[in-house]
């Protein structure tokens, strides 16, 4: 699966852009659904997620289960079927900016509790999982935003696993120049574990893709 975070795509592009690539069969998650018309006309914050899941793992996917009446706005989760006795929930997210903005970290406690109540949904002893995307969140460079690091930490220790970064910063900031932060993370449960997490450079691409 490819995860991609900020994609900004409303309910109708993401459906007419499902089988746009080649072998891959496109999901995702609008914010705009979740907004009055008057609001979606102004709509320009870098929010949605989407997830490109190869053709051939299509026969492989499970019914995610939400709880009744759960406004999911935050994730996209698809859950894969490895064999009779595993079963993976990857979950794509792009959790609120800080940005300055009035009642942020309000925001950011509804995404955290949107994830830990997908994983609660679908937990079972056969379920391994993997939450992936932007975080917004450096264990470093948010030290001093409390809250925020109050939500990350009991994240952590109500779900269980680990949380992890890349080596190297992966974002740089916007607004103050030569300000690198590590931005992006992975959550897995405590059965998994990731060997490498890296960032990409055009060379680990194909040529013409």
């Amino acid at each position: 699966a490819i995860c991609l975070q900020e994609s900004k795509l409303s309910n109708n592009l993401i459906e007419e852009s499902r089988t746009l690539i080649k072998n891959y069969t496109l999901s995702g998650t609008s914010n705009d659904a979740h907004l009055s018309q008057r609001e979606r006309l102004r709509y320009k914050e870098m929010k949605g997620v989407s997830t490109l899941l190869r053709n051939d793992h299509q026969k492989e996917q499970a019914t995610v289960r939400y709880k009744k009446g759960s406004t999911i706005s935050h994730t996209r989760t698809v859950k894969i079927k490895i064999d009779d006795k595993r079963e993976l929930l990857i979950i794509n997210t792009y959790l609120p900016t800080r940005g300055g903005k009035r009642g942020y970290n309000n925001k950011f406690e509804e995404a955290i509790e949107e994830i830990k109540e997908v994983i609660e949904q679908n937990s079972t002893l056969k379920t391994s999982f993997l939450v992936i995307g932007d975080m917004n969140y450096c264990p470093w460079g948010h030290k001093k935003d409390k809250k925020r690091t109050k939500l990350m930490q009991k994240f952590v220790q109500d779900t269980g696993g680990k949380y992890l970064v890349t080596k190297k910063p992966s974002h740089k900031s916007r607004s103050h120049s030569d300000t690198w932060c590590h931005l992006d993370g992975a959550k897995v449960s405590k059965d998994m574990q990731i060997e490498e997490m890296r960032i990409l450079t055009p060379s680990d691409f194909p040529e013409a893709t």
